[in-house]
């Protein structure tokens, strides 16, 4: 298989791709279930008191911050797809799956010293949320080898 820049992408940097977006299409559902279900859900997954506060008085915060994000996640995916060459080449593809590593990479990458200093039987959700940090870090490490894989054109040498 051979993504739009042309080079060669083996089977297992595709399934590393494939989970990547599958990571971020499931991650932007969980965003619109958690809006839909409510308080509790967005407080279980980890939203900012303000948004949860929000969702309980019915104001706009929630809804608004809650679809960006769900939306973001969305295009993201699109992103991954791109590099895979299953859908036409996006703008910026390289740098924007370059981009989108980092933020993951970076996001799941801060539970690592957490996890180092964690009493496992303290609290189970503090465990949840430690594990899906590390989730969204392999999700990244995906976004990473779609980055790699969309190597940049060498120019032509004047010999």
């Amino acid at each position: 298989m051979k993504n739009p820049e042309n080079t060669p992408i083996t089977k297992w940097q595709q399934l590393l791709i494939l989970w990547a977006v599958s990571g971020c299409i499931l991650g932007g559902l969980v965003h619109i279930l958690a809006l839909m279900a409510g308080p509790y859900w967005m407080e279980f997954l980890g939203a900012p008191p303000a948004v949860i506060q929000s969702a309980s008085d019915g104001t706009w915060l929630a809804p608004v911050s809650t679809l960006t994000i769900a939306s973001l996640l969305f295009i993201w995916s699109l992103y991954g797809l791109s590099a895979l060459g299953y859908i036409l080449r996006l703008p910026l593809l390289r740098v924007g799956n370059g981009l989108i590593a980092l933020v993951l990479i970076l996001r799941g990458g801060f539970v690592i010293p957490y996890f180092l200093s964690f009493d496992w039987q303290s609290n189970n959700q503090i465990l949840f949320h430690g594990l899906l940090s590390l989730y969204v870090l392999t999700i990244g490490i995906g976004y990473a080898v779609a980055f790699r894989a969309l190597k940049r054109p060498q120019k032509a040498s004047n010999t």
